[in-house]
């Protein structure tokens, strides 16, 4: 049976680069970067030029750059690390759209008695920037927009976002994990004092993120022990996600506007393939301003996770949210958050492209779907 991969933003499959990497890695005599011998040294220089292959896709000092578990451990980092003294309560401005990694965080933090502003965004997923200078006003202790929603593939302004938080001389952090590899980066001035990364969702590892603080800037220690990451982070380096981030960053950094081409295409023969059929269906969100691998649509009438589950069983994967709301009983946040109903919101799916996906790839599972959707409607 053909299967079709849809999914991407959930987690992005190794590129056939990364497999050989891997393969050829796990042949090699590993040693702990640590070590002071001249084994250990030389990881401790693959891992530094990881580093800087990651800087370089983003944008900014590979001095900058401190690798982590994950993008979800990044985002709690910053916002747990901003609200460090015991005694004090601080204020951060977020949104209404945000990765459950921060939305839970905040919910924490708001129990310890922190004041968490909630920007409302609208029916296409931005935030409106006349609010948000209200909220810098009261001068937070730091701002926490993402710059591409995981659901709808919407991008917030974080240019802006960032010269209104540079002006007012408040910390402004974004979660980029799912930015990374499909905009193209200000190579001269980050929009941010922080940011999130993850490697799986570019073709990496699972198990590796990153965070970007910037210069000047500073964070509490995540975890004590050891050295690593500038005596910040300590442990030893996830040496393989590390360096297979690396990998997926450099090749991505040579690649992108061909990646961006190739997702934009395949974004559009897919919806025109399905309006062809089924004119009903709608982007939520919006297909311009948005990144060119994801498309959020409303199917009208049709029961997703019946699809889901029919379309699963002829190969072709997709989902209906978050990876990371996955098993969650309710409708989507995000869409709700946009102005959607409960059931537009169950009635709404996501379909995200890589650069392995094909032409034929689209419309093999466009076609399916569409039918799966002709028969829903007429059982």
């Amino acid at each position: 049976m053909k299967t079709t991969y849809l999914d991407n933003n959930a987690t992005a499959p190794l590129l056939p680069e990364i497999s050989d990497f891997i393969k050829a890695f796990v042949e090699k005599q590993q040693s702990n970067p640590s070590s002071s011998h001249s084994q250990g040294q030389q990881w401790r220089h693959e891992v530094n030029m990881a580093r800087q292959d990651v800087a370089a896709l983003i944008g900014v000092k590979s001095s900058e750059i401190l690798f982590t578990s994950s993008g979800t451990e990044s985002n709690n980092w910053v916002l747990r690390g901003v609200c460090s003294e015991a005694d004090k309560k601080y204020h951060i401005v977020t949104s209404s759209v945000e990765h459950p990694s921060i939305e839970s965080t905040c919910r924490y933090l708001s129990d310890k008695g922190h004041k968490i502003s909630i920007l409302p965004v609208n029916s296409e997923g931005k935030i409106d920037l006349n609010e948000l200078k209200i909220s810098i006003g009261e001068k937070p202790d730091l701002v926490s927009i993402q710059w591409v929603n995981s659901e709808t593939g919407v991008i917030q302004p974080v240019n802006e976002i960032a010269e209104l938080c540079q002006a007012a001389k408040v910390p402004f952090h974004t979660d980029a994990v799912q930015a990374l590899g499909k905009i193209q980066m200000n190579q001269d001035s980050f929009p941010g004092n922080y940011a999130s990364f993850s490697a799986h969702k570019i073709h990496g590892l699972g198990g590796v993120g990153a965070s970007y603080i910037e210069s000047g800037s500073s964070l509490d220690t995540l975890i004590s022990g050891g050295s690593q990451e500038r005596g910040l982070r300590a442990g030893t380096e996830n040496l393989l996600g590390i360096l297979a981030f690396g990998l997926a960053c450099k090749l991505r950094k040579e690649r992108l506007e061909k990646v961006q081409a190739h997702c934009e295409k395949l974004k559009t023969i897919f919806l025109s393939r399905l309006k062809t059929d089924h004119p009903e269906i709608s982007i939520n969100g919006s297909f311009a301003n948005s990144v060119d691998n994801c498309l959020n649509l409303h199917i009208p009438g049709i029961d997703v996770a019946a699809l889901l589950m029919r379309m699963d069983m002829k190969g072709i994967y997709f989902s209906q949210n978050s990876a990371c709301h996955g098993q969650s009983i309710s409708p989507s946040s995000v869409l709700k958050a946009m102005g959607l109903s409960s059931d537009e919101a169950w009635s709404s799916a996501r379909f995200s492209f890589s650069e392995l996906n094909s032409e034929g790839d689209i419309l093999h599972a466009a076609n399916l779907i569409t039918s799966e959707i002709r028969a829903l409607k007429n059982p």
